[in-house]
């Protein structure tokens, strides 16, 4: 997905979710970015439900510790 030119990936999307949160959360004004927040959050989670099964599946692989690893294939 490209948006203005630069891949949008979920790093980006995390990136503007906390400048986004910061504002929400630093007075009573921010609560007018709430919209962008939440859609921030529906983009991130959109981002995840379409990858690849066998690439999720790596990625939550790649977070064990290699004991994990052991343990699971006893």
């Amino acid at each position: 997905m490209r948006r203005g030119g630069e891949p949008v990936t979920p790093e980006r999307i995390e990136r503007a979710l906390r400048l986004v949160a910061y504002l929400v959360a630093r007075d009573d004004e921010g609560e007018v970015y709430l919209p962008i927040l939440d859609r921030l959050e529906e983009e991130l989670a959109e981002y995840h439900r379409r990858e690849r099964p066998r690439d999720r599946a790596r990625k939550l692989l790649s977070a064990f510790t290699s004991e994990t690893r052991r343990a699971l294939a006893r």
